[in-house]
């Protein structure tokens, strides 16, 4: 684990939660205990009622790879629970932290081995190429953790880039929309004929979302699904217009600087007054 001459990236706490769990898992799957491992393995390696060293190499080669692996998701499951924090020193103390649980049991488990094949009288393990598939499996299993990590801070990057805004449920109410626009959430006064231009607005940006270069395959997806629901809400025979501010007012700050949308954007602002939003930023 990290050494004394800097503080710990990840909290005792939370390494003690990666404990648990791996523990947990490990002795579920039968994986905790070098013993239980190696009868699995020499259970896979008869042939007929005699037993196969080779097979029984190649059942524990096996049972790393599934050690591995098991360890990963471990790790994975507290990851993906928001506990572990992010940034490169959290990374190599998550690596460190797979080596303190892989090593110790593939030493025991290759210990094991030997001590079968001794029992057998099938001479020694071939012990190198035992050591390299060790190795492939630390190597492997720690590039999935380094992806595992980069996956949830670039998500994460993307959350925060992605489109926000708060609603202060108030008579007049001010929606954060954006970094710094601002709308004014006022009475309703619109008719049927800008509800359509509304809705035909809406239309034409569904359409053209697809090929923005400005937005990421995120914000897409998330200016497409709100784009749905502004629609089937203005459909409805009695709108919730709390709702219908809400969701323009995401749209509208999402495509204003965006040029190949600006005919969208344009066909939009002088509608949003109709809805009780008026630009005041």
């Amino acid at each position: 684990m990290p050494d004394g001459t800097r503080r710990p990236a990840i909290s005792p706490q939370v390494i003690a939660l990666l404990d648990e769990q791996v523990s947990v898992d490990l002795r579920v799957s039968g994986m905790d205990k070098q013993r239980h491992i190696m009868q699995r393995a020499l259970a896979q390696s008869f042939a007929g009622e005699v037993i196969q060293p080779s097979r029984l190499y190649m059942a524990t080669r096996g049972e790393v790879s599934k050690i591995g692996t098991a360890i990963f998701e471990s790790i994975k499951k507290v990851a993906d629970s928001g506990e572990l924090p992010r940034g490169e020193d959290s990374i190599n103390e998550l690596l460190q932290f797979f080596d303190s649980k892989f090593n110790p049991i593939v030493s025991e488990i290759r210990t094991g081995l030997g001590t079968n094949f001794t029992n057998m009288r099938a001479g020694a393990i071939p012990a190198d190429q035992f050591d390299e598939h060790t190795e492939d499996v630390r190597r492997s299993e720690k590039l999935e953790i380094k992806l595992l990590m980069a996956k949830i801070m670039r998500d994460e990057s993307n959350r925060k880039n992605s489109l926000m805004f708060t609603f202060n449920n108030s008579p007049v109410a001010v929606l954060q929309v954006g970094d710094k626009n601002l709308a004014n959430a006022g009475p309703i006064n619109i008719n049927a004929a800008d509800k359509e231009k509304i809705k035909e607005a809406l239309r034409t940006l569904s359409e053209r979302i697809a090929n923005i270069e400005e937005l990421n395959s995120v914000q897409k997806t998330e200016l497409r699904e709100v784009v749905t629901e502004t629609e089937a809400e203005l459909s409805k025979e009695t709108s919730n217009w709390m709702r219908v501010r809400g969701l323009l007012s995401v749209a509208v700050a999402a495509i204003e600087k965006i040029a190949a949308l600006k005919e969208v954007y344009d066909l939009l602002l002088p509608l949003l007054p109709a809805v009780g939003i008026h630009h005041v930023g």
